[in-house]
């Protein structure tokens, strides 16, 4: 009897091993596979955010990438035009200076003259009354003689007449 219990008893224990596995596969379909598709479908929605977030964020740093090039294009031809404008205020500088130099010049050159022109009248001042003096008394010693006096005038006259003395 044991042998037929030992059936008896394998095949209630193969059974409850069906049904227990056909419960367990039920509530496994019934309760914990919708738990897990929602979960897979949560995940594969996420995954599908993030790789909507990451094509965004490449597109956006190929903006920022475009948008540098751009701000560097910019920024060089920026640069490029204060150089420009450098050379250009460095030019107008020079010119300046030039300008100033040639005046300074012209003015030292005109104050130079302007004091020889002061010197020489101070010297006519002082030199002129004491020459003409000089000159009277001589002019009045060389023609007291009237024949030196109608001899210069004769001279004179045939000067201006042929031009030669």
């Amino acid at each position: 009897m044991f042998d037929g219990e030992s059936l008896v008893s394998l095949f209630f224990r193969v059974l409850n091993f069906i049904l227990l596995g056909g419960l367990g596969l039920y509530l496994f379909r019934r309760y914990g596979l919708p738990v897990i598709h929602a979960n897979i479908k949560e995940k594969e929605s996420a995954l599908a955010r993030l790789k909507q977030q990451r094509d965004m964020l490449k597109d956006t740093i190929r903006s920022l990438e475009y948008q540098r090039f751009d701000q560097d294009l910019i920024c060089s031809r920026l640069s490029a035009k204060i150089e420009r404008w450098q050379q250009v205020i460095q030019a107008q500088e020079r010119l300046r200076h030039e300008e100033k130099q040639r005046l300074i010049t012209l003015l030292n050159k005109k104050s130079h003259e302007q004091t020889q022109n002061n010197t020489l009248a101070a010297l006519q001042q002082r030199v002129l009354p004491k020459a003409l003096l000089e000159s009277r008394k001589q002019l009045t010693q060389t023609f007291q003689d009237p024949k030196r006096g109608t001899d210069f005038i004769q001279h004179l006259a045939s000067f201006m007449e042929t031009g030669k003395p």
